[in-house]
């Protein structure tokens, strides 16, 4: 008798833990402030999971329930912080619309294998349009 007890005392236990650690997804879009998706955007909690938008801008994050702050941020832009509160077994939806940096934007350089501030790149810059590209001739092989 004492061993059934035990075992469904566990049990409870055991239940009551998988409430506790309720996991609950925020989603949404990330866009500019056109409304033009952002791709690759970063979705990031104050305890550093994060996610990146996919080419529509749409993101989902697994978080737990209850208040959860939000950055988002993208290359040229302003960050943008957010506190949301969620309940467990709720989705909740947050768009979000972010501002231009143009400051920071005059100051990024995209190179052939990622991007770089100017003041690092240790070599000239050119910029190449893609009419150029395209009238290159490639031998094939």
């Amino acid at each position: 008798m004492i061993r059934i007890a035990t075992l469904a005392s566990l049990f409870l236990l055991w239940g009551s833990c998988e409430v506790a650690m309720a996991q609950t997804a925020v989603q949404g879009r990330v866009t500019d402030d056109q409304g033009n998706a952002l791709p690759s955007a970063t979705v990031m909690t104050a305890s550093g999971k994060g996610v990146f938008t996919d080419l529509d801008g749409q993101y989902t994050l697994a978080v737990s329930a209850g208040e959860q702050t939000l950055t988002f941020s993208f290359i040229g832009y302003l960050n943008t912080v957010k506190t949301v509160n969620v309940r467990a077994g709720e989705a909740k939806t947050l768009n979000i619309r972010l501002r231009e940096d143009a400051v920071l934007l005059n100051e990024s350089v995209v190179v052939g294998y990622g991007v770089q501030r100017k003041k690092e790149v240790t070599g000239a810059i050119s910029t190449i349009d893609s009419k150029e590209i395209t009238a290159v001739q490639t031998p094939s092989f």
